[in-house]
């Protein structure tokens, strides 16, 4: 039985990526479950985490392990260190892995949450003798230099790095993570299993997502709730210069004050996926019946528009239990971007089954 931490930082698509490992894994006769020890408090909604409801649904007749410990931006106020944190996890995994042949441990948020609780990625990986799967989406030289030291940093704990996979990157990326970032990492003595190429359709919140998020009261133009957020876009500028601006970038959002329908209109001139309006000013009318016309959500939120925009900032997309084609699409990039027996050979040469 091999145990597999799974980690990277937010909006890295592990998640998507263990959703995908698990298919064609079962594919080749391996058996396998899923456990996340630790949560980020802020994710977490009346039904848990998100992303451990997904993978019952992922893994329905094998074993999946829910939360038992949550981290936040505030967590010491409530949270000392206790080895009882670590043993509660150690027992969640040990449960799940009597139970699978390959066992998917995701770590939280960042790798380094819970490090003053000694629970942080690195500390868990090592004490639950787990090998460790790294992902991240590297957009740039300095974040692939993140990514070197958290590699580095895990085999200093002692944990085998069993593979890299460079997940969610855009076009802009694609050569650069292939013909550089790759064989570099590689030369380091890193393996690299896979580059994943990134695909809207799992990695950009809907328009949905970001009301829920905000919490925010829809206005108008519910039908396009469907829609993707693939940029954020701030109104603060005349009409025309707004119009311009708003023309060099498709599938947005529009974040701007109540007060300025002009720039609401404007943006509903291009291709704008929602606006959402701050201040809890309600717009002009014009707004809300063009705005339905062409099925373009308008969200009105109580914060200003540099809070606004700093929250969504946060956001990233989350794949649900119903979203057929978004599992699919999940299953179809791993078989054709991840090399999983190379992974396999590599679980095989770390610690060997348990």
């Amino acid at each position: 039985m091999y145990k597999v931490m799974l980690t990277g930082s937010a909006g890295s698509g592990k998640t998507a990526l263990c959703v995908g490992l698990v298919g064609a894994l079962r594919e080749r006769g391996y058996k396998t479950g899923y456990v996340k020890p630790i949560a980020n408090l802020a994710v977490l909604s009346d039904g848990g985490d998100p992303d451990v409801a997904l993978m019952r649904a992922v893994i329905p007749d094998g074993p999946v392990e829910g939360v038992a410990l949550t981290l936040g931006p505030h967590y010491l106020t409530r949270l000392r260190p206790d080895p009882s944190h670590v043993e509660r996890a150690r027992q969640q995994v040990e449960r799940a892995a009597a139970a699978c042949d390959v066992l998917f441990i995701e770590s939280p948020t960042s790798p380094q949450a819970g490090a003053a609780l000694g629970v942080d990625t690195f500390t868990l990986a090592r004490s639950l003798g787990a090998q460790a799967l790294m992902v991240d989406h590297v957009r740039d030289d300095l974040e692939f230099d993140v990514m070197v030291v958290r590699n580095q940093h895990m085999r200093c704990q002692g944990v085998p790095v069993v593979g890299n996979v460079f997940n969610n990157v855009p076009l802009a990326n694609w050569e650069k993570s292939l013909s550089v970032y790759r064989p570099l990492l590689q030369s380091l003595g890193f393996p690299v299993v896979g580059v994943v190429p990134q695909r809207l359709e799992i990695t950009a919140p809907t328009a949905a997502e970001v009301k829920e998020f905000l919490r925010a009261e829809l206005l108008a133009g519910e039908r396009g709730l469907h829609r993707p957020i693939e940029d954020i876009v701030i109104g603060a500028m005349s009409f025309e210069s707004a119009l311009r601006y708003f023309r060099r970038a498709t599938g947005k959002a529009v974040v701007t004050g109540g007060d300025r329908s002009d720039l609401a209109l404007a943006a509903l001139e291009t291709s704008t996926s929602v606006i959402v309006l701050t201040g809890g000013l309600f717009p002009n009318v014009e707004v809300l019946q063009q705005a339905e016309e062409k099925g373009v959500p308008v969200l009105l939120v109580p914060g200003d528009t540099y809070s606004t925009v700093e929250a969504l900032g946060r956001l990233s997309r989350r794949l649900r239990p119903e979203e057929t084609e978004g599992l699919r699409i999940a299953r179809e990039l791993v078989a054709k971007h991840v090399d999983v027996d190379a992974l396999l050979e590599q679980l095989q040469r770390g610690t060997g089954p348990s």
